[in-house]
């Protein structure tokens, strides 16, 4: 993982979005803002399953790192539908989480 966090310009489509555990939830498409202006918008993301685009606004984000963006998400609010099926799956062995 890379040890330097960086400016919001270097953020690729495709990146790894993660929530404040660090579990990825998303993918970047599209970077919102002014690169003149210097302004940060948010960030148009997919995630995995049936989701569908989603807009995460920049005052959600916390970190940018050359492989990832950090996000201030719990896991509920990021999660979608894996972690859904996830915790559906953990409640039918009987485990937590």
């Amino acid at each position: 993982m890379s040890s330097t966090p960086v400016a919001w310009t270097a953020i690729e489509p495709n990146t790894a979005v993660v929530d404040a555990a660090g579990t990825q939830i998303a993918r970047v498409v599209q970077i919102a803002g002014d690169e003149n202006a210097d302004i940060f918008d948010g960030l148009v993301v997919t995630a995995s399953g049936l989701e569908g685009r989603r807009y995460i606004p920049a005052e959600r984000v916390k970190s940018i790192w050359v492989d990832r963006v950090e996000t201030d998400l719990t896991t509920d609010e990021g999660g979608g539908f894996g972690a859904r099926l996830r915790r559906a799956w953990n409640a039918l062995l009987g485990r937590r989480g």
